[in-house]
């Protein structure tokens, strides 16, 4: 029971960093097309919150990759494939999550 809580955790983390970048997507393009409709530059309420959330999120998403992104007095999390497989998910569906959050970091970075 413990070992699935944890790997609930693993997989709604990914949720909620999908979650944000689809939400900073959709803000990026709301603002493009400001610019486009009125030819003039917007300013970025909560341009800083914005990117925090950003940065957290592909620091999130490294993490669950399996990436060492931390100092090292901190110690690694389990990584997203590790929390799936432990949970028993099939091979085909942990491939596509793990495709999916490289999808998602690629397109943070």
């Amino acid at each position: 029971m413990a070992e699935e809580k944890i790997g609930l955790i693993e997989y709604r983390l990914f949720e909620l960093c999908k979650n944000v970048l689809d939400g900073y997507q959709k803000k990026l393009e709301g603002y493009e097309r400001e610019v486009d409709n009125l030819n003039v530059p917007v300013s970025w309420e909560n341009y800083q919150i914005d990117r925090d959330c950003l940065h957290h999120s592909i620091m999130s998403l490294q993490l669950l990759l399996g990436f060492h992104c931390l100092p090292q007095m901190y110690s690694a999390p389990r990584t997203l494939e590790a929390a799936l497989r432990d949970l028993g998910v099939n091979e085909g569906e942990i491939d596509f999550d793990i495709k999916s959050c490289e999808s998602y970091l690629q397109r943070a970075a």
